[in-house]
């Protein structure tokens, strides 16, 4: 096995593993237009992701009850669901990072059998031993709970691994969590991140190698 600077890494998914922004606004756009004849822009929509799917409705919309609105939303993103794509480098990242004994898991907003149907594009899937999503905490992202969950699945200390993700909320529970956070400038919200102050910053997935190993 070779020598490594850490033990783990946990991965925030849309904005860092998949480039699913398009994807997402999209299904934003066309479930806002429907339901409440309102036109969004990327720019309305950039803010709140990486927040609970349910926040981020109330959110744009200032409603409370957003249920239907996230079903309409769920099912446009199960009908398009082949404009996901990885970035590149992710699949030669994952596997570089598995062949140094590195334990990989997703720490994500996202929920259900759509985050796995989506993993499986290029065979992300079996990269992951533990994937945590919003229904498995009680307090989801920014709030440490599913960093403290995936390290506790995975056996591993908090000073022996690393969180990469795209969002404030990424970076804010890997540093509430006692992880080096690392934020990818590549994903969602771009050089904004640099406001929060991560410990690393990479601009394409693969700058992680040399950080991790």
């Amino acid at each position: 096995m070779s020598k490594r600077k850490f033990d783990a890494v946990l991965f925030d998914i849309d904005g860092t593993i998949l480039n699913t922004g398009e994807y997402i606004f999209q299904a934003y756009q066309y479930t806002m237009a429907l339901h409440l004849k309102k036109e969004v822009t990327w720019e309305d929509v950039v803010p709140v992701l990486g927040l609970p799917f349910k926040e981020c409705y109330r959110i744009l919309t200032n409603l409370e009850e957003v249920d239907y609105l996230m079903e309409t939303h769920h099912q446009y993103q199960v009908q398009n669901s082949q404009s996901v794509k990885a970035y590149e480098n992710t699949l030669k990242t994952l596997r570089e990072l598995k062949k140094a004994g590195v334990a990989i898991a997703a720490v994500t907003s996202h929920t259900g059998e759509l985050l796995i149907r989506n993993l499986k594009i290029g065979g992300m899937d079996k990269f992951f031993k533990v994937i945590v999503t919003p229904m498995e905490v009680k307090n989801p992202k920014p709030d440490p709970e599913s960093i403290f969950k995936a390290l506790g699945e995975l056996g591993i200390k908090p000073n022996k691994a690393v969180f990469i993700g795209d969002s404030p909320a990424d970076i804010a529970a890997g540093k509430a969590a006692r992880v080096k956070t690392v934020a990818a400038l590549y994903g969602f919200h771009g050089e904004g991140l640099l406001k929060t102050r991560p410990d690393f910053v990479v601009d394409d997935i693969e700058e992680i190698i040399p950080i991790i190993l």
